[in-house]
């Protein structure tokens, strides 16, 4: 699968009603959760009573999406809990919504420290994906979503770095997106639990591709990039 991310497959590829909350999101995702809100705020007021429950699950996840963004986690997995009941429950044919959802939900849980709910709910799903042989959803789930982590938590860095290392070489190269973003971060992840230097080789090596990354340039790409 060569898509720019299932993020915006997700949010602008259902239905119209949830326009107004994708406009709210990519407000979010270049650093304006305050002017995003509005917008988030009507796009749940155009779906409450509409009887089809992917543009609920859309518009939750795309409420839940901006606020991951600004790094805003308990209403992020409030949306995020919300839009993968729907989808699971009532939109199973939908794999590649319900890998956005779960990838959030695997980073927001982990940065409210919920790092054994992380392993095991990545554990499964990973193996979901696996098995149906979504490569962009494996490379997504254990990189961005902190799939990697269940291999920290027994302390064992390397088989982490395996997963990424062959998570990553099932996708295209370019363009550059959230897949490539997250196995970056990971793989810097584990190589400072590791020890030594290689982190730091790491950055050294990409940073031509970091640099020419346009994902990376603003709003939260670049809060992340700034991170590294």
């Amino acid at each position: 699968c060569n898509r720019m991310s299932y993020v915006v497959e997700a949010a602008i590829g259902i239905d119209d009603k949830a326009a107004t909350a994708t406009r709210g999101w990519f407000r979010a995702l270049h650093g304006s959760l305050p002017k995003a809100l509005p917008l988030i705020a009507r796009g749940k007021q155009l779906v409450e009573n509409d009887s089809d429950p992917l543009a609920v699950a859309t518009q939750a996840y795309a409420a839940g999406s901006a606020h991951t963004a600004a790094f805003d986690w308990p209403l992020a997995i409030e949306h995020m809990e919300l839009a993968h009941r729907i989808v699971q429950e009532q939109c199973p044919d939908n794999p590649w919504l319900l890998t956005s959802i779960r990838y959030h939900l695997g980073f927001a849980w982990y940065y409210l420290g919920e790092t054994q709910r992380t392993a095991r709910e990545l554990e499964g799903w990973i193996a979901e994906a696996r098995e149906r042989n979504d490569t962009f959803a494996v490379a997504l789930l254990v990189g961005i979503g902190y799939g990697f982590s269940r291999h920290l938590l027994r302390d064992d860095p390397e088989a982490a770095l395996e997963e990424l290392e062959s998570s990553a070489a099932l996708i295209p190269p370019a363009p550059y997106s959230f897949p490539h973003l997250g196995n970056a971060f990971a793989t810097i992840t584990c190589l400072l639990y590791r020890g030594g230097s290689s982190a730091l080789r790491y950055l050294d090596s990409h940073e031509a591709q970091h640099s020419d990354a346009f994902l990376l340039k603003s709003g939260t790409g670049l809060g992340a990039r700034n991170i590294f």
